[in-house]
């Protein structure tokens, strides 16, 4: 059992090798395997509303009521590229080769 404070969204890694768990604002990412947390997104200025991995599970899109859409790289876990519209509060996101 792995206990997931205030957990929201959750959305498995197209290889199944990772998942990525969202808290409010902050997104947490997992080892499927170990259930260990090797790494945390953090950027977003209010809730995060969706995530999406890309088909090669190499980067994750996340979107929220900040009106923001980031790239984040699974690798260093910082955050490649963004897109922000302050009018506008996402509920959903996917990512496309």
């Amino acid at each position: 059992e792995l206990a997931i404070r205030a957990c929201k969204e959750c959305r498995f890694s197209n290889g199944g090798h990772l998942f990525a768990a969202v808290n409010g604002n902050t997104i947490q990412i997992y080892s499927t395997h170990t259930c260990d947390n090797i790494g945390n997104l953090r950027g977003h200025n209010q809730k995060v509303r969706s995530v999406a991995w890309t088909p090669d599970d190499a980067k994750l899109i996340s979107c929220g009521q900040d009106g923001a859409v980031y790239v984040w790289s699974l690798r260093d876990f910082k955050r490649l590229d963004e897109s922000v519209l302050k009018s506008c509060q996402y509920t959903s996101c996917d990512a496309t080769a």
